[in-house]
């Protein structure tokens, strides 16, 4: 209650002068526009009305069922907000009288049993209330989620909408709550793997695909965080790794969003070292797998996608988001570091194709950050017969001269504009020089590649420099060197001081203004005087700096006559007496 109802101190609400008539109905509550006021404030005769049976059956009704066609707009819209919002809020007479009766709850879930597509409206309203409550009263939704037949198929069903799929995540994550612990063990007895993985099949839409990677995705990342996880093994099995891959090569649709799930699961088997033991047979299902598949996934970046079409840089074949994926893949594979891993990736010849792509596509800076990545992962890693066969059978270093010659002129020898992907190779120059230190048979590469070393002592030299070069060519002024005084900085600075005028306290005003002013721009005096105008005392300076430009107009006026201060101020005192007298001798 609030202090100005509790001591009588308010006007009578409309929703009170309803509660206080014998009768009245639902809908005429919630057509009053203080009703969740007074939820809100927990107006006792409105909580008991509330709280009823019959009222909360009607409230679960507006915001799971579909209203009339020919309803009006208050049924349509008005109604399933309000419902929504009583039965959401943190008023806890309402969640006891819900949950003292199993049947309501019913009436919630029922709204699975639709076929979709469903009310995406009706949808959130519904979602809503059931996170509240989840989190309010896990334990007990959790035991009657539990208790309710293929209710993880009926989520399943209703796969396209994103409200009953953030509910399902919920469910999922509340293995993380003391009083969800057991929730994950639960759902790998419902089918929730198999039903999602069915979905990637290219007979179902790319909305459907992309949700069902969502889902997937993020119960990995939540499983992730708990050991030995069963419904982490299902995923990595042989058999739905299995059927993913054949969804992912019969569709495009398919091959984006299945790939996004494979990658997830990549991230887990991702190494600091490099394993020289291991066998592709003893490998997780998971990485023996994906490295079964890379010789179609080569054919696949080899062949274009799409139709040729005009650019700002000229007709061009697109990359495409489906083989940029292929990439993305590419680069999590390399970073679980097996060394029979890499040995597949140097047999099948897939570093030559990636900087095929990397060199063909020279303004595509997303696949240039991927191969960059790639590379770097190569290169700074522990398998040298990678290394050595990444920089001579693919070609690496040749590839680079050839492209640092193509950026330096066009056909004609004339300077041309800088390609896309050179600051990539910059950075990949480098990586090559410090493997070189701890490679010796990149090292010998280098010292008998003429071109290459003319390449770093010349273009990759001037780069650097300009690299190490001070943004501006100096530091802000500011920025004072340590251990300079401050006063002689400013001296350096702006100059205008006379050492002998100086000892007397003394400096030519005029030669320091016009020194002052040569070192400063437009807009630095515009923005001096913006913070001069802008400062707390900005009215007294402002006072004072109209009082200092009169006095000097009147100065420069007199100077220019050849009077002085001295005889400006005794004009305005003679002018004072003057008027002084003239007013003395006026009748009263």
């Amino acid at each position: 209650m609030s202090f100005w109802r509790t001591f009588g101190f308010h006007t009578v609400s409309a929703v009170e002068t309803i509660l206080d008539r014998e009768s009245y109905t639902l809908e005429e509550l919630l057509d009053e526009d203080e009703i969740l006021q007074e939820v809100k404030s927990q107006n006792k005769k409105l909580l008991d009305f509330l709280t009823k049976p019959a009222t909360l059956l009607k409230l679960f009704e507006y915001i799971t069922q579909e209203p009339p066609e020919d309803a009006d707009p208050k049924r349509r819209f008005k109604y399933p907000f309000l419902a929504c919002e009583i039965l959401s809020s943190e008023i806890w007479a309402v969640t006891e009288a819900i949950y003292r009766d199993e049947s309501l709850l019913d009436v919630l879930f029922a709204f699975l049993d639709q076929t979709p597509p469903i009310n995406p409206l009706l949808a959130s309203y519904t979602s809503r209330v059931a996170i509240v409550y989840l989190g309010r009263r896990a334990a007990e939704t959790l035991a009657y989620i539990k208790k309710k037949e293929n209710i993880i198929s009926k989520f399943i069903n209703h796969l396209a909408s994103a409200s009953i799929m953030e509910l399902l995540l919920k469910i999922i994550g509340a293995e993380e709550l003391a009083e969800g612990a057991g929730i994950i063990q639960w759902l790998c007895g419902t089918e929730l793997a198999e039903s999602l993985l069915l979905k990637f099949d290219p007979s179902q839409d790319e909305e459907m695909h992309e949700n069902a990677g969502q889902v997937l995705g993020d119960i990995i990342h939540i499983s992730s965080h708990m050991p030995n996880s069963p419904l982490l093994a299902q995923l990595e099995s042989d058999n739905f790794v299995g059927q993913l891959f054949n969804f992912i090569l019969s569709n495009n649709s398919s091959m984006f969003h299945g790939l996004s799930v494979i990658i997830e699961l990549l991230h887990r088997h991702q190494r600091d070292t490099t394993d020289d033991t291991a066998t592709l047979e003893s490998l997780p299902s998971i990485l023996s797998q994906s490295v079964a598949q890379l010789e179609r996934f080569d054919a696949f970046l080899k062949a274009p996608q799409q139709n040729d079409m005009l650019t700002t840089v000229g007709q061009i074949n697109p990359l495409g988001f489906y083989r940029l994926k292929v990439v993305e893949f590419y680069a999590s594979l390399l970073r679980t570091r097996y060394r029979c891993i890499d040995q597949q990736f140097v047999k099948q010849g897939s570093l030559k194709t990636i900087l095929d792509l990397f060199f063909t596509y020279k303004w595509n800076n997303f696949l240039h950050s991927l191969v960059e990545q790639i590379i770097k992962t190569i290169l700074l890693g522990q398998n040298d017969d990678l290394k050595y066969s990444l920089c001579a059978d693919a070609g690496l270093l040749d590839r680079i001269v050839e492209a640092n010659k193509l950026n330096t002129t066009d056909s004609n020898g004339r300077p041309k504009a800088r390609l896309g992907y050179m600051g990539f190779l910059t950075t990949i120059s480098m990586d090559i020089a410090q493997a070189a230190q701890t490679h010796a048979k990149i090292a010998e590469l280098i010292e008998g590649h003429v071109e290459w070393k003319n390449y770093v002592e010349n273009s990759l030299a001037s780069i650097r420099n300009i690299e190490a070069t001070h943004l501006g060519g100096f530091r802000p002024p500011s920025m004072i060197e340590s251990g300079e005084d401050e006063d002689e900085y400013n001296r350096n600075k702006f100059g205008g001081f006379d050492n002998e005028n100086e000892d007397e306290g003394e400096f030519e005003g005029e030669d320091f203004n016009n020194n002052f002013a040569n070192h400063f721009s437009e807009d630095d005096k515009n923005q001096y005087m913006y913070e001069d105008q802008n400062s707390d005392d900005s009215d007294e300076d402002q006072d004072g700096d109209e009082a200092a430009e009169m006095w000097n107009q009147q100065h420069h006026q007199s100077a220019d006559v050849g009077g002085s201060p001295s005889d400006e101020v005794n004009t305005f005192s003679n002018q004072d007496s003057q008027h002084n007298e003239e007013s003395s001798n006026q009748e009263p």
